[in-house]
């Protein structure tokens, strides 16, 4: 059998992913299970499950357990956040849009026109000396000059939040 890199490379992003939260989790409720004597009534014979780590007949079958606990529970958490991308794609796409979202909103204010989020890129023209963005959008010519894109992105980028963000997250904003 040869080494395969990417084999090694999935190992870790799980390992990263999903064993290492879960062993946290895991690590966090077995501290409050230790800590917590509402759990157990007292007459009864059940211990704290941190203790079948230090008996010898149990501490194979309490790491066993641990490992697959720390999977089942990452692999809970790491489906969580993995679901949270869609809510903050759209959180970013309103603080901190690309160049090319803000040239969407642009047209859309400017000339009334939804150009849809397949299309070409602006070409830069200069007419009488100055900087005209011209977009063909389904065979129409749509013209800005480019100081007036720039305008719109600094009203835009200018909101307060933005501009915190901007900062707190050392954000390049174009």
């Amino acid at each position: 059998m040869g080494f395969k890199p990417n084999e090694f490379f999935l190992g870790l992003v799980d390992f990263i992913a999903i064993l290492l939260p879960g062993a946290l989790l895991t690590g966090i409720l077995l501290a409050v299970d230790k800590f917590h004597a509402g759990w157990y009534s007292p007459g009864a014979t059940a211990t704290p499950l941190f203790q079948l780590a230090q008996d010898e007949k149990t501490v194979t079958v309490f790491w066993v357990g641990f490992v697959f606990t720390s999977f089942g529970l990452g692999y809970f958490l790491s489906s969580i956040a993995s679901g949270l991308d869609v809510l903050f794609n759209r959180i970013r796409e309103e603080l901190f849009p690309y160049e090319r979202q803000l040239f969407k909103r642009f047209v859309k204010q400017e000339n009334k026109i939804d150009i849809g989020e397949n299309y070409e890129g602006p070409k830069i023209e200069i007419e009488n000396g100055k900087e005209i963005m011209v977009l063909n959008h389904a065979g129409q010519f749509i013209k800005n000059e480019k100081t007036t894109f720039n305008c719109f992105c600094k009203m835009f980028i200018n909101n307060s939040i933005r501009r915190f963000s901007i900062s707190f997250f050392n954000l390049n904003p174009r």
